[in-house]
């Protein structure tokens, strides 16, 4: 007796935060003694639980006594309460990551946590759930030893057990997460129902652990398909509307890892009104995620496209092109771009709410996907009219275009000539703006580019402006020169100008203008042929 009250004066003091003390003291050795006698063995556990008890010291003095063999015995111990809490002790020194779990796997624990599983204790149960579920958040080789050891069916059984059914769900988020082959094995030993079912629960951590699970389920395309089969997207619509932050988060990221990963042609419309009423919410954590979702969906189809715009999209997204956070900028004009190139109502809406200028900063951002960004979602705008294409040119965005068509991305170079392309087919006052603004020679260098697409829009470009009537005739003896000049510069002997003129389409155009009316337009066309023909 006197024996088991100071065990239980030790548990008692390692409770109060004096675990070192007593670690020092050499306790855990005269403790470990005790779990041979099996009259003491239910309170020697328990006491060693308290001392090593987030302990790096405790565990490794317990390890260094040799007392995992004797607690892996325990495991079996007809002594319930024994079995409990030398479970727990394990479970406690399977914190120590890497080296101090893997010294418990080493030692036997595994098969008994599994074995354990199965019991109709629910204490027994949870504490090695527990066991393994903190084995599973340790290195990829704890992960491979738990799935090894069989504990797949176990684990699904227990998610219909209210009392462990959020450990249990934990535990297969760690597997799952770690192996496309362990995936395959849970969605072979049919878990995704479960997990459906587990969405309804009233407990919010095993709610939140399912949709965590079903998201690393619809990472592959087995896992993807089954889930598509269940009324899984039904259910985390109905979450996507919680009033609880956590909820409506999980629940977002296991919807957004399934649409993002599929061409949707036709979401649902209870997605995009949700979607929207999300992006409105200040407090929900993941906007920047939300908008590049939409962004995709966008993608999708012209449907997709113009319920997002009937649910007001554009003008909550409009706000978001002004938060503080570079990326969520970023992505806010990305998804304008993406959602707003149908319709010339679509793009009204984001011409008139007066923010066009302050899109000019994107293109001198020092992130080229920005750059690209901005320059899709501006030659949406200038494709739809003659009056749109006069919005950008009144902005004096042209300057910084023409400097980004000189990028070394060809990738940037494209995406801005494009814009350029589309002001250069307005009107020749629009055109005229852009050789004004010394785009001749940049579009020149474009030229002998290989293989990119900028290379093709810079000669429709040229043609474009050569096939203006100017106001000022002064204008086409300008561009004409200005080729001449970049011709002259750019192109060496070996290369045969002529040729790539034609194959842009502009030759042609340049040989017609010798014959040119005007004097001055008539001689620089001739100077500029003669030039070309002498490469």
């Amino acid at each position: 007796m006197v024996c088991v009250k100071s065990v239980f004066v030790l548990t008692n003091i390692a409770s109060t935060g004096k675990r070192e003390d007593i670690i020092k003291e050499g306790a855990i050795f005269c403790l470990i003694k005790l779990l041979r006698f099996q009259e003491y063995e239910a309170c020697a556990a328990n006491a060693i639980r308290n001392i090593v008890f987030k302990s790096l010291n405790g565990r490794e003095a317990l390890i260094q006594a040799g007392a995992l063999p004797i607690l892996v015995k325990l495991l079996n111990s007809e002594n319930t309460e024994s079995c409990i809490n030398a479970t727990w002790v394990l479970s406690e020194v399977s914190e120590g990551i890497p080296n101090q779990a893997n010294d418990v796997i080493s030692a036997g624990a595994l098969p008994h946590f599994k074995k354990l599983l199965d019991s109709t204790n629910v204490k027994v149960c949870k504490a090695a759930a527990v066991a393994i579920f903190t084995l599973c958040k340790g290195f990829p080789q704890q992960i491979e030893a738990v799935f090894e050891a069989g504990v797949i069916e176990p684990l699904i059984s227990l998610l219909s057990n209210p009392e462990i059914c959020n450990i249990a769900a934990w535990t297969i988020v760690s597997i799952t997460g770690s192996k496309e082959e362990y995936v395959n094995a849970f969605i072979q030993a049919k878990v995704i129902a479960p997990l459906i079912q587990l969405l309804e629960s009233s407990d919010l951590e095993a709610c939140i652990a399912a949709m965590a699970a079903i998201t690393n389920i619809c990472k592959t395309n087995e896992g993807m398909k089954a889930t598509l089969q269940t009324d899984a997207l039904t259910n985390l619509l109905f979450l996507l509307n919680s009033s609880d932050n956590r909820i409506c988060e999980a629940a977002f990221m296991s919807v957004s890892n399934i649409f993002s990963r599929n061409n949707f042609v036709n979401v649902y419309e209870g997605f995009i009104s949700t979607f929207v009423k999300l992006l409105k919410n200040n407090d929900f954590g993941l906007h920047n995620n939300l908008i590049n979702l939409l962004s995709h969906i966008a993608c999708g189809s012209s449907q997709n496209r113009k319920k997002l715009i009937e649910a007001g999209i554009i003008p909550t997204i409009l706000q978001y092109t002004s938060h503080p956070e570079t990326e969520i900028k970023k992505s806010a004009v990305s998804a304008l771009a993406n959602i707003a190139r149908d319709t010339t109502e679509d793009i009204d809406e984001i011409v008139n709410s007066g923010k066009i200028s302050d899109f000019v900063p994107f293109f001198y951002s020092a992130d080229q996907d920005t750059q690209r960004a901005a320059a899709i979602l501006f030659e949406n705008i200038a494709f739809c009219s003659v009056k749109h294409k006069q919005i950008i040119v009144d902005i004096k965005v042209i300057p910084r275009l023409i400097e980004l068509i000189q990028s070394d991305d060809l990738l940037t170079a494209e995406y801005t000539a494009k814009v350029l392309k589309q002001i250069a087919n307005g009107t020749a006052e629009q055109c005229q703006k852009t050789i004004e603004e010394g785009a001749v020679e940049p579009l020149v260098k474009l030229l002998v580019v290989p293989n990119s697409k900028a290379n093709v829009l810079a000669g429709q470009i040229i043609k474009d402006m050569l096939s203006k009537e100017y106001n000022k005739s002064e204008t086409m003896t300008i561009l004409l020169k200005e080729l001449q000049n970049g011709v002259e510069e750019i192109f060496t002997e070996k290369e045969k100008v002529s040729e790539i003129l034609e194959k842009l389409g502009c030759w042609g155009v340049i040989q017609n203008l010798q014959h040119h009316d005007n004097t001055e337009i008539s001689n620089a066309a001739k100077s500029l042929t003669h030039v070309v023909s002498d490469k």
